[in-house]
């Protein structure tokens, strides 16, 4: 067996939880890549929330329309961000894996994963509220994920907040 296939233990992969915003996704990377040993290796997980499909140009209800209809849809969707993702990690010329999960809600999909997968650290990004720097998703993932996990919060590339139990 390769080296290079045999599946690395969770607690030598730093997750980087990363939204559709191409800057964001950048300064995310830029962080890691200066932060994060380069012996681990780099996770990107994507919560893909699914839209509604449309046709001729309008939304239609889900269940209005055939199953292969939607499950098209949903597929040409996640292919887009897969590609975004990837054009994001070749122009910078970094090498990570990319995790995509259909959920409509992002905490719980991310909490799966923190579970799924056994994460240790999941790195993602915040922006500024009045009594500190986590959102409600912040907030809300704490209380759920894994107290094993390690979450580092970034705003603009920059390291604001870690979970509070670490």
């Amino acid at each position: 067996m390769d080296l290079a296939t045999v599946p690395r233990p969770a607690s030598e992969k730093v997750h980087l939880a990363v939204g559709d915003d191409a800057k964001q996704c950048w300064l995310t990377l830029r962080w890691a890549l200066h932060f994060i040993p380069p012996q681990m290796l780099l996770v990107l997980v994507h919560i893909h929330r699914p839209t509604t499909p449309t046709v001729l140009g309008a939304s239609v209800a889900a269940s209005k329309l055939t199953e292969d209809h939607v499950r098209a849809h949903r597929i040409s969707e996640k292919n887009v961000i897969e590609k975004n993702l990837k054009e994001c990690l070749q122009m910078y010329k970094v090498q990570a894996d990319i995790l995509i999960i259909d959920k409509d809600d992002v905490v719980v999909g991310l909490g799966e994963v923190v579970k799924d997968q056994k994460v240790t650290t999941l790195v993602m990004g915040v922006k500024r509220r009045k009594h500190g720097w986590k959102s409600k998703t912040a907030d809300a993932l704490e209380k759920q994920a894994d107290c094993l996990c390690n979450i580092l919060y970034l705003h603009e590339g920059i390291l604001v907040a870690s979970s509070p139990s670490r």
